[in-house]
């Protein structure tokens, strides 16, 4: 079982993570919490597998509690927000300078024509990411920079 720990500020996007997350039967959402400092509380007391970590969050940016999560304690973190944005490369870059291993766009709703790809593949992400964790590769290895390029096609 995959131990999730969901961070985003949106109560309709959390909800809708959930529902993805847990279609899944190998992965378990053990926790939500809506900004930054609660996510590094939530980490330390939860000890999730992986993490989904929104970038404009309040209290805390995403960039800045993916930071302080990997220097307290190293979890893989991918960072899914619907504020990707193609232009914003220097986004994606302080993005993983902080320690996500990948970015990638939050999945399209229910009833929009991509939304089981979109779906696939963060389920897809967080199983490779885990994979790659419990295998002992390098965690830099989970696919991230095909996760980045992937948010833009």
């Amino acid at each position: 079982m995959i131990r999730v720990l969901i961070v985003e500020d949106s109560a309709v996007v959390t909800d809708f993570l959930i529902y993805i997350l847990t279609s899944d039967p190998e992965i378990e959402v053990v926790g939500t919490v809506s900004d930054g400092e609660s996510a590094i509380y939530a980490v330390r007391k939860l000890k999730p597998d992986i993490i989904t970590m929104d970038i404009n969050l309040p209290k805390m940016d995403g960039f800045e509690a993916t930071r302080q999560i990997m220097e307290e304690q190293p979890t893989p973190i991918i960072i899914v927000s619907g504020s990707i944005d193609p232009k914003e490369t220097q986004n994606i870059f302080k993005a993983l300078e902080a320690g996500a291993l990948a970015i990638i766009s939050r999945p399209t709703g229910i009833g929009h024509p991509t939304h089981e790809i979109t779906k696939k593949e963060l389920i897809q992400m967080i199983n490779s990411c885990y994979a790659t964790e419990n295998s002992e590769k390098a965690l830099m290895s989970c696919n991230s920079e095909k996760a980045i390029f992937k948010a833009f096609i």
